[in-house]
């Protein structure tokens, strides 16, 4: 999934629960928002290529990659559980 695909930078979406094997895909001036109490859950990648994941409730389980990449963000108000790898890039 891409959210901001065709260099469309005022996108954001709202998500309620994230359980995310696959690759997610932010892209530059995005945000994808995580919004309902719960587990959120991340096996596969996520990049953020200059977008921001904000994590508004609940709690986030990463056992994949998030990556931070060209000024990408991460928000989390709730909890944060890495099992995987967060990295960034410049």
């Amino acid at each position: 999934m891409t959210v901001g695909a065709n260099n469309d930078t005022s996108d954001t979406a709202s998500v309620g629960l994230l359980s995310n094997a696959g690759t997610v895909s932010v892209d530059k001036g995005v945000t994808l928002k995580l919004t309902a109490t719960g587990a959120d859950s991340n096996t596969g990648s996520i990049a953020l290529n200059g977008g921001t994941m904000s994590v508004q409730a609940g709690a986030l389980t990463n056992s994949g990659t998030l990556d931070e990449e060209s000024g990408g963000a991460l928000t989390v108000t709730g909890n944060l559980t890495n099992n995987g790898a967060i990295t960034t890039t410049c």
